[in-house]
Order: structure tokens, then sequence, then C-alpha cells
């Protein structure tokens, strides 16, 4: 009589906690953000920015900006010289903030 086949063991199930779907790249430099809230009031603020993706940028700010609400940047050290989107996160870093924005689609001319 032959022993019963072993099983394998189940592959362990590993939920990733990267929930970004496109590649950051790292970026340097600063630029001036303009926050708008649900009232429409305009909040000034430098930041630094961290990071880049296809989609968006990651950015360290001073103030905490609502997710959803809409954005302007401007500066130098950006691809164009001015972006618009949506903050999509805001995660307290350290002694400020750490901003996820989504920047609007910008259709050629």
């Amino acid at each position: 009589m032959t022993a019963p086949a072993a099983h394998p063991e189940p592959a362990a199930f590993s939920i990733p906690f990267e929930r970004r779907a496109h590649k950051r790249d790292d970026r340097s430099g600063s630029a001036m953000a303009a926050f708008y809230d649900a009232s429409g009031d305009l909040t000034l603020c430098p930041v630094t920015l961290v990071d880049r993706s296809c989609a968006g940028l990651g950015v360290l700010c001073e103030i905490a900006a609502a997710p959803g609400s809409r954005f302007t940047l401007y500066g130098s050290d950006l691809p164009v010289p001015h972006m618009q989107g949506v903050v999509a996160r805001c995660d307290r870093a350290g002694r400020g903030f750490r901003l996820g924005l989504r920047c609007d689609a910008r259709l050629a001319a």
C-alpha cells in the first residue's frame, strides 16, 4: 500500500500595500500652491516637490488640504508653468503634510 500523496503547502497570500496605479519618479524643487476650499476661498502655500507620475505629483506642504479640493501650482520647477487638479490624499508627515495631487489632463493646442 502506498502512502497518500502529500499536498503542497498553500502559497502565502499577500496583499500589496502600494495603491498607486502608476510608477513614481523622485522629484525635487519647489512651487507655490493655491488651494481652493468648498466655499471657493483661496489659501496660498509654498510646497516642496517629492515625486511625480504620469497622473500627478507628491508634495510636502505646511498646511492640510482636504481631499477633493481644487489646486493650482505655479513654479519653474514644474514640467509646465502651471498645473491644476484635485487633492487626492493628505497625510500628516512630520510637522507638515504630504499631499497626493491628481493633475488635470492638458490638451494640445
